[in-house]
């Protein structure tokens, strides 16, 4: 009987975990949203329980689409996240070819940093450096070590 109690206690916990994340990482409004929601059938089977249960299946089996396995992993993987996931992608990679140089073993390795000789950007040289270079001072301030 003490498993019993013990595994219906953490049964208790798991399955008000989402609850708990929710209501701790929530903003006020969106807990004030999801408590005045109020719930709607998902579908009516009213007209299905008055037919025979041959037609009903017969109804399923025609409704059913076969999918490709693409179609599959498409509805799975949300394309929000595709999208993210590509753009961190690009991003990563725009950093490395841009900041970094490959070393003879084959790794990424920072490139020789410059100080800038003006603190002061403009704002083409802030969001646009490859356009408009900043100046920078001749001796370099970092280099990479080598022989380590």
């Amino acid at each position: 009987i003490d498993s019993i109690i013990v595994n219906s206690t953490a049964l208790g916990f798991i399955l008000s975990v989402d609850e708990l994340l929710f209501s701790s990482l929530s903003t006020p409004m969106s807990l004030h949203m999801m408590e005045r929601l109020q719930s709607k059938p998902m579908y009516d089977l009213s007209q299905e329980e008055e037919l025979d249960d041959d037609v009903v299946l017969g109804r399923h089996e025609g409704t059913k689409v076969q999918a490709s396995p693409w179609a599959c992993i498409s509805n799975m993987i949300p394309g929000k996240l595709l999208l993210v996931i590509i753009i961190w992608f690009l991003a990563l990679a725009d950093y490395y070819y841009g900041n970094c140089e490959r070393s003879e073993d084959g790794t990424w390795v920072s490139q020789t940093l410059f100080i800038p000789k003006d603190i002061t950007l403009t704002f083409c040289q802030a969001f646009l450096p490859s356009l408009c270079p900043v100046e920078s001072q001749d001796s370099p301030a970092w280099i990479m070590p080598t022989g380590i």
